[in-house]
């Protein structure tokens, strides 16, 4: 039986893959300082620890990293906005947690770091769909952050052989619709099921690569158990396929049986006009293929947000 670290566990991905792999017979250490997570959503299983530790910290990392077989380091700044107006603190709980945890790794001889990267790192590129040999053009403190943390992963290897996943748009059921920084797909379905207005920045026709939560936990699992040496490079993790705010808003408004009320505010800061991944390399490498289309995962999405109003 490996036992896998898994930070952020208590996170909306970090409860996905906690639950996969318990299932599929790993031994889990959750780790979570519940900043921006909630204990009642982790796993009660007998092969499931948890330890509320903070992973910036070198002393926790090192303790931590002891008598695992496997890093996925999901923990980070969760927000783009938050970012603008915190950015050490972005830095902090990006850059060097993962900078701390790779350290520790290194000590403990762990092979395989699988890292929660960014599709953020990309920025506004003229260069659709964009590959990973695209330049970055981070335009955030979170996507600098999370460049940053690909830079230390790269520096690790060959010691410590790890793989920066870089994620586009991930939504499904049990990602939170309650704050203010809530991710598009959840806080538009909330509030499309209240019956309450949807904000839309911009004109709603700048695009994203959505991607639901199986869906990446499925790449996380295979970047784990790939035989491949990655020495810290990036793979696209995402549909492959491109949405405008405005179809997806369309797609919530069917699955919800109700029409949204749309109004519109300017443009963020720090937001990305365009994005869509060529998905080249996780076919090849990690023999990914996205299985839930769109309107699919919005139905789930909807149904699952649906009960929950109800409770």
């Amino acid at each position: 039986m490996r036992t896998i670290l898994v930070t952020g566990a208590a996170g909306f991905i970090g409860r996905h893959l906690c639950a996969a792999l318990l299932a599929r017979g790993d031994a889990v250490l959750g780790v979570d300082n519940f900043s921006a997570s909630a204990r009642e959503a982790l796993p009660s299983h007998p092969n499931f620890t948890l330890d509320e530790a903070d992973v910036a910290d070198k002393a926790q990392c090192s303790r931590l990293c002891r008598n695992v077989n496997a890093i996925v380091h999901l923990a980070a700044f969760s927000s783009v906005p938050r970012s603008l107006a915190d950015p050490a603190q972005a830095q902090r709980d990006t850059e060097q947690s993962t900078l701390a945890l790779l350290r520790a790794a290194s000590e403990r001889l762990v092979a395989r770091f699988v890292l929660a990267s960014s599709s953020s790192i990309y920025g506004d590129t003229k260069e659709l769909p964009v590959h990973e040999d695209a330049a970055p053009a981070p335009k955030s403190p979170y996507a600098q952050a999370k460049l940053a943390s690909e830079v230390h992963l790269r520096q690790a290897a060959p010691k410590v052989d790890g793989v920066a996943l870089r994620f586009f748009n991930l939504y499904g059921p049990g990602q939170r619709a309650d704050s203010a920084y809530a991710a598009a797909v959840p806080i538009f379905a909330w509030r499309v099921l209240r019956g309450e207005p949807v904000t839309i920045y911009g004109d709603g026709n700048q695009t994203r690569d959505f991607l639901y939560v199986s869906d990446a936990v499925d790449a996380i699992l295979r970047a784990l158990d790939s035989r491949r040496a990655f020495a810290g490079a990036p793979i696209n993790v995402a549909s492959g396929q491109a949405a405008t705010i405005n179809e997806l808003i369309k797609l919530i408004s069917r699955a919800a049986g109700r029409p949204a009320q749309v109004q519109h505010q300017p443009e963020r800061r720090g937001d990305i006009r365009a994005s869509h991944a060529d998905i080249t390399r996780a076919r090849q490498w990690l023999a990914f293929e996205p299985r839930i289309a769109l309107d699919e995962g919005i139905a789930r999405t909807v149904e699952w947000l649906r009960h929950s109003i109800g409770k």
